[in-house]
């Protein structure tokens, strides 16, 4: 049985009181349609302050990696601008050597045939020498000082640029033992450097030269064996000088004196280069 809701209405002013019945249905339904409002806005705000944030997200995202593009694309252009630039770079002064490098055109002549000179690890052989040493010369250092200068020049033979890595060892003859020192200062094997990296670096472009200077803080060394490697740190010339065949200016070839060469290499901090007026 359906149950009806009395409302009773009193009216002051009248002095009468107004009573009807109200079906319940006409409270129900408003009530349910307020909830299925509700409950829609509640849900359709959820909605849309997720899509809003995840929007926002996304954009986030896009701007970031825009910027790293912008940045990533500056890097490159200033690398590759640098690098035009900058061009070959020349070797750092070493503390023990003292390298001059002067390029000039130099003239080409005809060479006699040398044997065949292989060029880095992977490269085939190339019946073509590389580079060459000329005018080797020894001369005294000023005001009587200890050690003497060993200039030389190396030679680019051929139509492309050339770099590496040059290593001296001397062959020094003391009373006692004969030892090899190397110049820069390097650990030997066999009278071979282990490693490259306290040689000096060159350069060279197409049919020039370089002029090395070399200064040796003992007394004249019997020999020179001039060692010249590719970036590959693979050996593309190998000279060896004699004292009599190197072209010797104020310089007395003479034993020298066991106090002259201590019984270990020196360290590169004492192999430093004479000073000169």
């Amino acid at each position: 049985m359906r149950q009806d809701y009395s409302i009773t209405i009193f009216s002051r002013h009248k002095g009468k009181t107004f009573s009807f019945h109200l079906d319940r249905r006409v409270i129900y339904v408003p009530m349910v349609i307020l909830i299925v409002l509700v409950v829609s806005c509640v849900l359709f705000g959820q909605f849309y302050f997720q899509e809003r944030e995840e929007r926002q997200r996304l954009e986030g995202r896009v701007a970031l990696l825009e910027q790293l593009m912008d940045k990533f694309e500056e890097r490159a252009e200033r690398q590759g601008g640098g690098v035009l630039s900058k061009g070959v770079a020349k070797p750092a002064a070493q503390p023990t050597v003292e390298v001059a490098l002067v390029q000039k055109e130099e003239e080409k002549k005809p060479e006699p045939p040398t044997p065949e000179i292989r060029v880095g690890s992977n490269a085939e052989v190339d019946p073509r020498p590389i580079a060459r040493i000329d005018e080797a010369k020894v001369s005294s250092l000023k005001e009587d000082r200890e050690g003497f200068r060993f200039v030389f020049k190396l030679v680019n033979l051929i139509g492309e640029p050339i770099a590496g890595n040059v290593a001296i060892v001397a062959a020094l003859r003391p009373p006692h033992q004969p030892r090899f020192v190397s110049f820069p200062s390097m650990k030997l094997n066999d009278g071979m450097p282990v490693k490259l990296r306290k040689s000096v670096g060159y350069s060279i472009s197409y049919f020039k030269y370089v002029t090395g200077r070399f200064y040796f803080p003992f007394s004249y060394s019997e020999s020179f064996r001039i060692l010249i490697y590719d970036r590959d740190e693979e050996v593309v010339l190998d000279s060896t000088f004699l004292a009599k065949d190197v072209d010797v200016h104020g310089l007395q070839l003479e034993e020298p004196t066991p106090s002259v060469y201590p019984s270990e290499l020196s360290e590169p901090s004492e192999l430093s280069e004479p000073s000169e007026p």
